[in-house]
């Protein structure tokens, strides 16, 4: 991967507290709760990786695929490890793993007020596909974005 030190794995329900201090660290809304993770780490057609800095968690991305249909369902970067990154290699492993599981597309959603991650994903190739109003508790619109891999 492209941060030095960095390690990616896959998750497993053992990691499910670490899941859970990310999510908190990460998100000041909109969280996962406790058994949506545990049911997520528990599919058949998902997948999460997780990056380290030696022990220390530093990003997740949790991840679905249906078919030729993939989703980034969350991905977070601790806020001590943004801009550093961090998000790339979790969507370097996802994006491998998507075209390891078939998929052909992959959509996403991100908030309208998120510069950040809106240049991340264009510079990945995702385009807007459309404005999602409300999307984030009925407060904040998200666009859903979409690549098509060959």
């Amino acid at each position: 991967m492209g941060v030095e030190g960095i390690v990616i794995r896959k998750a497993t329900v053992e990691d499910l507290p670490i899941l859970l201090g990310l999510e908190r660290a990460c998100f000041s809304k909109a969280r996962y709760t406790k058994d949506q993770i545990d049911m997520f780490l528990r599919g058949e057609n998902e997948e999460t990786f997780l990056l380290f800095d030696e022990n220390d968690p530093v990003g997740s991305v949790m991840l679905s695929a249906r078919g030729t249909k993939g989703k980034v369902v969350s991905i977070g970067v601790h806020p001590e490890w943004r801009k550093k990154g961090v998000a790339r290699d979790l969507m370097t492993a996802a994006e491998k793993w998507f075209a390891d599981s078939g998929a052909t597309e992959v959509d996403l959603e991100v908030g309208v007020q998120n510069p950040e991650a809106l240049n991340l994903y264009s510079t990945l190739g995702y385009e807007v596909v459309k404005v999602l109003k409300g999307y984030y508790g009925g407060k904040e619109d998200a666009y859903l974005m979409r690549k098509q891999f060959e």
